[in-house]
């Protein structure tokens, strides 16, 4: 098994989930790394599996850096992730319908999960606020086809 040598996720989408995860762990007052488990990809991102455990010694590991690395958990969380082992296929596009940088899958219990990917090579970035209408079109798109189905 390699060692994510060209990363699959940028770090620009990393800021933007540390920065997502720091926002919601202010307003519920949850721990950080809970809601970094609970509401980020980060723990996909990271190719640790779907069954999700907290416990997981790669997360575990993970987890034990936040807190030390809090001023620069962007680094730290990027650094992190580009020493992870590949183990997850990337390419979605034969099992999944893909809108733009979205697509979804859905889960037990009718939960559906909405992924992102890098869909395209922008110079501005896929998130930045001058792609915004694109993802939001792309968005839509895919709550109409799923409202569809």
């Amino acid at each position: 098994m390699g060692y994510n040598m060209a990363p699959k996720v940028s770090r620009d989408f990393i800021d933007v989930t540390v920065q997502f995860a720091q926002h919601v762990s202010r307003i519920t007052l949850l721990p950080l790394d809970e809601v970094l488990f609970r509401f980020t990809p980060l723990y996909l991102s990271f190719g640790l599996g779907r069954d999700f455990d907290p416990l997981h010694p790669s997360w575990q590991t993970f987890v034990a850096g936040v807190t030390p690395h809090y001023q620069k958990l962007v680094d730290w969380t990027y650094t992190f992730y580009l020493q992870q082992p590949i183990d997850v296929s990337t390419d979605v596009t034969d099992s999944h319908a893909v809108f733009g940088c979205f697509y979804y899958s859905i889960w037990p219990k009718n939960r559906v999960r909405i992924h992102f990917r890098n869909g395209e090579a922008s110079s501005y970035g896929s998130l930045s606020r001058i792609r915004s209408p694109q993802r939001l079109a792309e968005l839509t798109d895919m709550f109409r086809y799923g409202s569809i189905r």
